[in-house]
């Protein structure tokens, strides 16, 4: 039964692994009022057309409820709101037919602050403003966000980050 309990968790743990092994990497320009990503073709050749395949945090730190949820075509919203109404969103977007500019999601550059992380082997576009802190990463099937109020901590970020699974039960609207 032990030896059966330790199979099955290993391939769990594989399982949640193999969500994030497709992570790419991705370019970002400032036109002077905010951040534009752009994508390698080749990486994103295969991207889905539409939303196939739903993620979502199965973490949010305590105080926050769920207010928002959206699963459309391009775009999978979730958001929850704190009794101060400070909001924690993520986002699931599919790629651009065209690699080139995504001027689709876009984060304010004024007075904000770039860098790059990893987080669990994967590479994080982090962006900070006076107001939220903003975590970006790309797939080869669709571009993610988490955007969280301050102050919210790197730790609580990424263990809403770590906590992203798949959502078995996920009606995408407009999808037959």
């Amino acid at each position: 039964i032990v030896a059966l309990i330790s199979a099955m968790l290993l391939l769990t743990a594989c399982a949640v692994r193999l969500i994030w092994e497709n992570i790419i990497e991705f370019e970002f320009f400032d036109d002077g009022r905010g951040y534009h990503f752009y994508y390698d073709e080749e990486d994103i050749a295969n991207a889905p057309d539409y939303i196939e395949t739903v993620y979502h945090p199965t973490y949010i730190p305590k105080g926050y409820q769920e207010v928002l949820r959206d699963y459309g075509h391009g775009l999978s919203t979730i958001a929850w709101m704190n009794d101060e109404e400070k909001y924690i969103s993520f986002l699931q977007l599919v790629l651009p037919d065209d690699p080139g500019l995504d001027y689709r999601s876009s984060f304010s550059s004024t007075d904000s602050e770039t860098e790059w992380i990893t987080i669990n082997q994967c590479q994080v576009l982090r962006i900070e403003d006076w107001y939220s802190i903003s975590y970006v990463w790309v797939t080869n099937e669709y571009e993610f966000n988490i955007i969280c109020p301050k102050p919210l901590s790197d730790e609580e970020m990424i263990r809403i980050f770590d906590s992203i699974r798949i959502d078995e039960d996920a009606v995408v609207f407009g999808v037959e």
